[in-house]
């Protein structure tokens, strides 16, 4: 009997182990991606167009396309201070707000209530909504996910109770939302149910011993089958997963950092940040053959980029490298040329180049 017992018990044992080795699905491993970088492919001429959106003396960040890339939402950070506790001098953000800043005449409209602390928009599949975290300005209170309506304006939580987590998602279809809950990793929300799971961190027998660490910015495939996120604790990298939290692989090297990550309109790519040669710049990666192709050539700092529906523009937050501030803009690079509001000025991308390269 007591045989019995312990041979069931390492048959258990095993199952576990294999289990949570197979639901990572190997993909931690780096092996075919090494070489990434080494096989860049320039797609200087890809995107040629560009036009500044924004000039604030505030930090302008997250921009997102919505109703159907006619407009564009972004948090604005319209107050900050600088802490220094003797070792590290950090910005901590006061007050951010949103706006839906109108591409053909230029206009500029708050989306957020006053008193309200609200970040990381990303948009419905629609286009008519977006999502966002937010908390009362002012409070510890933890972070919350809710939703603007951007017809009427009206604004909502996404469930019926209060949800601790961060940078939210629209899954294909609005019905679900993925967001980043402190301790529970990646979660999925039933919006219709108001149900929650975690997909990422569950419990399991040596599970945690192959995850990556501090998981943020998810978002879905247009398919809904993949879910693609940053993780790391010195160093970012991009991975992706099935939505079930199941086959994690990792698509980006550990050599650089690369972070922001967002998927191709169609779904055959991952657009992202990294600082490979020591300058912030927009890569795509081809989920396809691990093509790498470089978009953007200039040394300014860069982050959260987004397609427009038609894959045809990319919004993006920039500053000048070696500015010693944090005033970020909006910027926009198109395959064509730009047709918007004349309050923005437009230029040729290729023409900065050259003239970054003769400075």
């Amino acid at each position: 009997m007591l045989k019995t017992s312990i041979a069931l018990l390492v048959v258990a044992f095993a199952s576990l182990t294999l289990c949570s080795l197979l639901e990572c699905g190997g993909g931690l491993s780096d092996r075919g991606v090494q070489g990434l970088f080494e096989g860049l492919v320039a797609g200087e001429d890809l995107y040629p167009y560009r036009m500044r959106l924004t000039r604030n003396v505030i930090v302008d960040s997250c921009p997102v396309f919505v109703q159907g890339g006619k407009s564009i939402v972004y948090a604005a950070e319209m107050e900050m201070e600088m802490e220094d506790d003797g070792l590290f001098r950090k910005r901590k953000t006061l007050c951010s707000q949103l706006f839906l800043l109108d591409l053909e005449t230029g206009e500029k409209r708050k989306l957020s209530e006053e008193g309200w602390f609200d970040q990381f928009p990303k948009p419905s599949w629609d286009g008519d909504k977006v999502t966002f975290q937010s908390r009362k300005e002012s409070t510890n209170s933890p972070l919350g996910l809710y939703c603007i309506d951007l017809p009427s304006g009206r604004r909502s939580s996404l469930a019926s109770y209060f949800v601790c987590g961060t940078t939210p998602a629209f899954g294909p279809g609005d019905s679900l939302c993925v967001f980043i809950s402190h301790g529970k990793g990646v979660c999925l929300l039933d919006l219709p149910g108001g149900g929650e799971r975690n997909i990422y961190y569950r419990s399991g027998l040596f599970r945690w011993r192959r995850l990556p660490e501090l998981p943020d910015m998810p978002s879905f495939s247009p398919d809904g089958r993949k879910i693609v996120f940053e993780s790391g604790l010195t160093r970012k990298c991009i991975f992706m997963m099935n939505s079930d939290g199941r086959n994690i692989k990792l698509l980006t090297p550990h050599g650089e950092n690369c972070f922001h990550p967002t998927f191709s309109p169609e779904g055959k790519g991952v657009l992202f940040v990294s600082d490979y040669n020591g300058s912030d710049n927009l890569y795509s990666l081809s989920l396809s053959d691990m093509r790498l192709m470089q978009i953007t050539f200039d040394d300014s700092d860069k982050a959260y980029p987004s397609f427009s529906p038609d894959g045809g523009k990319i919004v993006f937050s920039s500053k000048p490298k070696e500015s010693d501030d944090y005033y970020y803009d909006i910027f926009i690079i198109s395959k064509e040329p730009l047709n918007l509001s004349p309050a923005m000025e437009d230029f040729q991308a290729s023409a900065e180049r050259q003239a970054n390269l003769k400075s």
